[in-house]
């Protein structure tokens, strides 16, 4: 990659607004921006649960990062709860995607029950495993993170029923 081509550290070469930017002369607005965001993702970029299809955390913030460029949004965690009672874990978050002329903002929550961390006996053969993958928190997060970037577009299609 030749030196003018080399976006600046930590953020993705050649992401979509950045082509935006270097053919049009200036930095893209909002709307532009999230045209980019509502872009159908790849179908090789979608995983599938239990009948469920969804993309993982990473493959969101790798998507964001190639569409608009890390430089153009910023992901804040506004909450955390254990509500102990339930038992749950409970995170909300705050995504903001940063045009030329405004910003706009959307919040997503995620919850994760931490009953699906506790070990269970894998049918009485002596080794322990948990219905879950990860920690609470992170996939409370991640949760959390979807459904706030689903609510400027992103990847919508995958929450239609």
């Amino acid at each position: 990659m030749a030196e003018d081509e080399k976006s600046a550290p930590g953020l993705a070469p050649h992401c979509w607004a950045d082509n935006w930017a270097n053919s049009h002369g200036g930095e893209p607005p909002l709307s532009v921006l999230l045209d980019m965001l509502r872009e159908r993702i790849d179908p090789k970029s979608v995983s599938n649960k239990q009948g469920i299809s969804f993309v993982d955390v990473t493959t969101i913030r790798d998507e964001i990062d190639a569409r608009i460029g890390g430089q153009r949004y910023d992901w804040d965690v506004t909450k955390t709860e254990c509500i102990s009672g339930a038992p749950y874990y409970v995170v909300v978050g705050r995504l903001t995607i940063f045009g030329s002329d405004r910003a706009a903002v959307r919040s997503g929550g995620g919850a994760e029950g931490l009953w699906e961390h506790q070990p269970y006996q894998d049918g009485g053969k002596g080794s322990f495993k948990t219905k879950a993958y990860g920690d609470p928190f992170t996939n409370a997060e991640a949760t959390a993170l979807r459904r706030a970037a689903m609510a400027f577009g992103f990847c919508r299609e995958l929450w239609r029923k």
